[in-house]
């Protein structure tokens, strides 16, 4: 061979080795020395092949009777091999089992003469290779872990070294959602890969084979991002870089000769090897304890799932969990332990765990124990309080209300109550109780911002606080509300309607001595019969008897009017079997304006009732009460039938005059106005105790004026004009001038005219305020009227009552009782919220808590 045809040979072998990523200088010239930059550098490469060496998994021969060869056409285990044994290189499987990274040569094509396979080996077909992974679970990849790059369906974005997890998942489903069809890629063609005037065909996918079939090479993958083809298996598996297991083939010129190169290359059969051992367990050294692995798997979470169950029953119905001891059989060992013995008789899994495991003492770990317990109870909770702030995160405006009580082991526990909008439409939801945060103003306030603060919610997003009228709370300076508004002037404060309602009613009740003389008496009525089992039986028996449905005598609160309205129609009602026993009589002079009374308190206490909604239950009840004053007559009449009674009882006594002192030309004093006791009864009984329900209710709903001022427009909204509503849109985004435009009027009016198309839809139980935001939302016209929106949001949004904090202090009570004071604050809260929020606790997803479980600690149990 001559001196210029050897020196074309070598420029053609560097050209090759310098495409395909091979850069072993020594295949150069052998005889010449390396220079230290060319030692160095093949250090590197030495340290970068010993990376990717794969796991020894990879290496280990299959069980006996399993396939030892592929055919080089057929790269995957999905796609059959038909080219003839003469392309099959020379190497065994137990060759290529005792070598762990051959470099050199590794891209030379293999000789095709002399390579025949031997007649007893059988050539796999990949195509029909089945999977049949222990671990088929575990391998499946969940939706969320497809947006890592190593499962994009773009082979071009995988990384350049691939995870087991990788392997196992590509190996068991094969690359068909990597690889396009031939017929689609000819139809798409490659727009993305023109370089240097070429690009990448159709034809590139296609193997001639000696006997002119042609064969698809489905090993072979295109990139629609970098407009480079890859091999799927090389990519996965090849221990060797090159520019099909890298960044991708791109020397269109030569790639004829570079593909065909390639797939008779060693470390690409040794790749295609890999892959089908991969999908194939069995053949894996891993086999045995991954399949142990994933009983152990199976095991565990189906015990937590049971303990869960168990968990979630107590919890949302505030039962107690432990008893006096933790010994399975037991009578005493709380509903907890008894719950699982239960299903036990029932749940042959749960029979034999408690049988193997329980009552073990040390050293056998059962997971029934009261530790594990109030693990799994702390990361419910926590899952709860993290879907409640993730919601309130996503409706960005909400509301909060707070309210202090003492539990039952002296504790003054604040409740955090948050109010949002949830689905279109305004929910309250409890969060957290804030242990001894003192009684000042400022305390309150700084232990709710620290708590906001700590799950990610800032104060600045805040569009109502609503508390009870104690001066701590409702102070215009030291108050709460103070403090929250000086942070954040939008948090609108909104005296809690239920409350304020309940003071009014309590101011009536004590507005003169015969209207506190009364209920006195309705109080020592319940007293009388209450305080002895036989007077009380004997009452409720002679009720029963006569087949009433009557309540018994009730017990008067010092905080809720609705308990004396309560009281006063069991004394109505069952007037007639009192007096029977006790032969004295009583009546109820205020039994029609109480009901309605009471009637009013429980509608403002509902969530779903909106701020004009409650102001105008307000004005409706004023306007009751006042026409009852001229109604005196008509209750006299009633009381007289009632009690079969015409003359009222006169106290006789002696007339007290006061003596005066006569003046020069007094011709002296008046005698008082001798009233009839019916004249009497009127004005210093009847009058003083409406009068005073009118003044305290126009005293409440001035306190409301400055909320509606801004907001009250929207209840007569669709029959406004257009001069209303700009002023009325002029002065609500003048106050909230971050959230709205300038444009507000003219969307309102536009507005106007759209919602009025559809008001005959309006349901006769939804709020017009409600029903526009509905509208809004279901014909997907946001972006039409994004002003229109938001405000309808804080107005929803406003908090008008605290009574979703009274009740979470009655879970409380629940939970926390006499026999479980020494509970803990973590605790208590975490019950408190899976009780209060039981429709989010239902909903939890059992998998994700077990996951929690299991990451938290070193555990023998694998869930």
């Amino acid at each position: 061979m001559s001196t210029a045809t050897e020196g074309k040979s070598r420029q053609s072998m560097e050209e090759q080795r310098e495409e395909e990523g091979d850069w072993n200088l020594t295949a150069l010239n052998m005889s010449k020395p390396l220079s230290g930059a060319q030692k160095r550098k093949k250090k590197q490469e030495l340290e970068e092949k010993i990376c990717r060496i794969p796991k020894i998994t990879g290496f280990l021969l299959p069980t006996s009777g399993s396939s030892a060869q592929p055919s080089a056409c057929g790269s995957s285990k999905e796609h059959a091999s038909t080219c003839s044994q003469e392309e099959i290189p020379p190497q065994s499987v137990s060759e290529y089992g005792s070598e762990v990274n051959t470099v050199d040569s590794s891209e030379q094509p293999m000789s095709l003469e002399t390579t025949p396979v031997p007649m007893e080996v059988e050539k796999p077909s990949f195509h029909t290779v089945e999977i049949q992974d222990a671990t088929a679970e575990a391998v499946d990849i969940p939706p969320k872990s497809m947006e890592k790059s190593g499962f994009l369906t773009d082979i071009g974005l995988w990384p350049n070294s691939s995870t087991l997890e990788m392997r196992e998942y590509w190996s068991k489903n094969g690359n068909s959602s990597v690889r396009k069809p031939l017929e689609k890629l000819r139809n798409e063609g490659f727009p993305k890969s023109f370089k240097d005037g070429r690009c990448c065909t159709a034809d590139m996918f296609l193997r001639n084979c000696p006997n002119g079939d042609k064969v698809e090479r489905k090993w072979l993958c295109y990139s629609n991002n970098t407009g480079r083809i890859y091999c799927f298996d090389c990519k996965l598996f090849s221990s060797s870089t090159n520019a099909f297991s890298s960044d991708g083939f791109s020397d269109w010129k030569h790639a004829s000769e570079r593909i065909s190169s390639h797939e008779q290359s060693q470390h690409h059969i040794r790749a295609v090897i890999d892959t089908a051992k991969f999908s194939k367990l069995e053949g894996r050294i891993d086999y045995k304890m991954q399949q142990q692995i994933e009983e152990l798997t199976t095991y565990g979470q189906n015990l937590v799932k049971r303990l869960l169950s168990v968990i979630v029953f107590l919890a949302e119905r505030g039962l107690a969990f432990r008893g006096d001891d933790q010994t399975i059989g037991s009578p005493h060992n709380g509903n907890y332990l008894g719950i699982l013995e239960l299903l036990s008789e029932y749940d042959a899994f749960l029979a034999q765990h408690i049988q193997t495991k329980a009552n073990k003492g040390k050293g056998c770990t059962s997971y029934l124990s009261a530790n594990v317990c109030e693990e799994l109870i702390q990361i419910t909770g926590d899952k709860i309080l993290e879907v409640v702030i993730n919601r309130i995160k996503m409706a960005k405006y909400y509301s909060v209300s707070v309210d202090s009580a003492e539990d039952s082991s002296h504790t003054d526990q604040l409740t955090v109550i948050i109010r949002y909008l949830e689905e279109n439409r305004p929910v309250e939801r409890f969060v957290t109780f804030l242990p001894s945060t003192g009684h000042k103003g400022e305390e309150m306030a700084d232990a709710l911002l620290a708590f906001l603060n700590s799950v990610g919610l800032t104060i600045q997003e805040c569009r109502g606080q609503s508390y009870d009228n104690a001066s701590n709370m409702s102070g215009h300076y030291k108050g709460m509300q103070a403090r929250i508004l000086n942070m954040n002037k939008y948090a609108k404060y909104i005296p809690c309607f239920g409350h304020s309602l309940n003071l009014v009613g309590k101011d009536a009740a004590n507005s003169c001595s015969e209207a506190v003389t009364f209920f006195n008496f309705v109080q020592a009525l319940y007293t009388f019969f209450s305080g002895s089992t036989r007077r009380y039986k004997k009452l409720k028996d002679q009720l029963d008897m006569r087949g009433l449905s009557v309540s018994m005598p009730k017990k008067l609160s010092d905080t809720r009017w609705s308990c004396r309205a309560d009281a006063c129609q069991a004394l109505v009602h069952g007037y007639d079997n009192i007096m029977d026993i006790l032969f004295e009589f009583a009546t109820d002079i205020e039994e029609k304006s109480s009901a309605r009374f009471n009637s009013s308190s429980k509608t403002l206490q509902s969530v779903q009732l909106n701020l004009n909604a409650a102001v105008g239950v307000l004005k409706s009840l004023k306007d009751f009460i006042n026409e009852q004053r001229t109604k005196f007559d008509a209750f006299e009449e009633a009381g007289k039938r009632l009690t079969d009674t015409e003359e009222y009882i006169v106290e006789h006594r002696r007339l007290q005059r006061r003596n005066v002192r006569q003046q020069p030309l007094d011709y002296g004093h008046s005698e008082e106005a001798q009233l009839t006791p019916k004249e009497a009864f009127y004005a210093k009984a009847f009058l003083p105790c409406v009068d005073k329900l009118l003044m305290c209710l126009e005293h409440r709903l001035g306190a409301y004026s400055e909320v509606c001022d801004l907001f009250g427009f929207f209840i007569n909204f669709p029959a406004m004009d257009s001069e209303s509503i700009n002023i009325a849109a002029e002065k609500l985004s003048a106050f909230y001038k971050h959230d709205l435009g300038t444009t507000f009027g003219d969307e309102l009016i536009q507005f106007q005219s759209f919602i009025s198309l559809f008001l005959d839809e309006k349901p006769d139980d939804c709020s017009i305020e409600q029903f526009m935001y509905n509208t809004i939302n279901d014909k997907d016209v946001r972006d039409t009227f994004p002003n229109t929106e938001i405000a309808l949001k804080i107005y929803l949004t406003l908090m008008i009552s605290n009574s979703s904090g009274e009740r979470s202090f009655s879970k409380m009570k629940l939970i926390k009782n006499l026999q479980r004071t020494t509970m803990s604050q973590s605790r208590l809260t975490k019950l408190s919220i899976m009780s209060a929020e039981s429709d989010i606790l239902r909903g939890l997803d059992f998998s994700n808590i077990t996951k929690t479980f299991a990451a938290q600690k070193a555990r023998r149990l694998i869930v």
